[in-house]
């Protein structure tokens, strides 16, 4: 595939707040490597409390002088971030295009013409108290989060004045424009990275990453933010026998074998060692497990929203969320139609390929600048 052969983008500026490790700054390594030929990534280290901007990072960084509070960075960002703004202006020209790869990124208003933004949630969910943090009654909590919509409110508005928008998913997509987004919207799912593949000797990398061979093994990658309804994943074990086991990318939950900060090549040995994903989020932009898992021929039992319908199609395996008998159902159909829904994945899974995303990404450009 032909790349840098855009002439009318010199420079893209890919604006990320994310540390390694995170989604966001995974979904930028996406698009730098599609577009590495006239592409530059900027960091900007909003905060560093979960200590993961000590960890090796690709581009240029620029420290906020606030180190701590992630909503003043995000409220001032133009004041604090002003060497980030002065190295786009002083090495680039007319012809470069500003990409801020998640929407709690405040602009930094220039080129509005020439700067697109990717809105990863549906502003409605993200902005219901208790769905992204854990409620509690604490009045500095109650502020925190006060604070938190302030500011998303803050940078969904300076968003409305763009031009170009890109969404993840169709979910996303109609939830800004109900909520009054009148811009350019399009929809790009991302890819999935190419070190996910299948790999056929499950019993071998049981044995590698020390799992329990002779049981049937369900895997849960998540964080343990409220929406992601975790509590339904610790009523599902205590529902089936020993012969079902968990194994978790997060925190552990009950005896699962569970891993954090995995290499892109164990996390891959990891799904394919796996008999299903279980995925029994309450709300979701996107959903990165479900395509990954899709990738390596892992059979996905999800619930029924809407966006994992548009990911999944027909592949998936879908119960209500809030029903653990429906959630054991689906996993018990997952696991004795194995063959059947591991091919059904896999054929999916085209959408989500390196080669598709990079066509799509690059041709945005070229089309719209």
């Amino acid at each position: 595939m032909e790349r840098g052969l855009i002439t009318s983008v010199k420079k893209l500026f890919l604006v990320n707040y994310a540390p390694p490790t995170s989604s966001i700054y995974k979904y930028t390594g996406e698009i730098l490597s599609c577009t590495e030929d006239y592409s530059e990534q900027l960091n900007l280290l909003y905060s560093n409390r979960s200590k993961r901007w000590e960890l090796p990072t690709r581009g240029k960084s620029f420290k906020s002088p606030i180190k701590r509070v992630l909503y003043a960075n995000i409220l001032l960002s133009r004041l604090l971030f002003r060497k980030a703004r002065k190295y786009i202006l002083a090495s680039s020209g007319e012809e470069r295009v500003i990409h801020y790869t998640h929407q709690t990124i405040s602009p930094f208003n220039l080129d509005l013409e020439r700067s697109v933004v990717t809105i990863h949630d549906n502003p409605y969910t993200a902005l219901k108290y208790g769905i992204y943090n854990k409620p509690n009654n604490r009045i500095t909590d109650k502020m925190r989060f006060r604070l938190y919509s302030s500011s998303i409110h803050y940078t969904l508005s300076q968003y409305k004045k763009f031009k170009h928008v890109i969404t993840t998913s169709d979910y996303v997509k109609n939830s800004l424009i109900k909520y009054g987004f009148r811009n350019e919207i399009t929809t790009i799912h991302p890819q999935v990275g190419p070190h996910f593949h299948p790999i056929k000797d499950k019993e071998k990398l049981r044995e590698e990453l020390g799992l329990p061979k002779g049981r049937k093994l369900l895997l849960s990658v998540a964080s343990d933010q409220p929406r992601k309804n975790l509590n339904m994943v610790e009523r599902l074990m205590n529902e089936l026998d020993q012969s079902y086991h968990l194994v978790r990318v997060g925190k552990p939950i009950l005896d699962s074998s569970s891993f954090s900060n995995v290499d892109p090549q164990t996390i891959n040995k990891i799904y394919n060692a796996c008999d299903v994903l279980i995925m029994p989020s309450l709300e979701e932009g996107y959903g990165y497990p479900v395509p990954e898992a899709m990738t390596v021929g892992l059979p996905v039992v999800c619930s029924d929203i809407e966006v994992f319908h548009e990911l999944c199609g027909d592949s998936g395996i879908y119960f209500n969320p809030l029903s653990v008998e429906d959630f054991r159902d689906a996993v018990k159909i997952s696991i004795e139609n194995y063959n059947v829904y591991s091919n059904k994945v896999i054929e999916r899974s085209a959408i989500f390929s390196y080669t598709r995303f990079c066509m799509e990404i690059n041709n945005y450009y070229k089309q719209r600048f």
